[in-house]
């Protein structure tokens, strides 16, 4: 029952794990246990809204569903506090 939780953070110096780590943990984990967040807000990296944009353009141009990106980015955390 638990969920790996993966936060963007400040794309411009480089994430904290690849792009390929990420989508070995989407395969091996799955979407259905994957909360995407972002750990932006900090003045030395980009707006939240401007780091989820990024975080979920990169997902999707990676070839992850659209339905997928919604149930990681969407739905999963709303399941978590509900």
């Amino acid at each position: 029952g638990a969920y790996l939780g993966m936060y963007c953070a400040n794309f411009e110096t480089g994430l904290m794990w690849s792009w390929d780590e990420f989508m070995e943990v989407v395969k091996v984990v799955g979407c259905d246990r994957v909360v995407i967040g972002s750990d932006c807000g900090h003045f030395a990296f980009p707006a939240p809204v401007e780091a989820m944009r990024l975080f979920i353009t990169g997902m999707l141009m990676r070839g992850i569903l659209d339905k997928d990106v919604e149930k990681m980015v969407k739905t999963n955390p709303s399941e978590l506090l509900y």
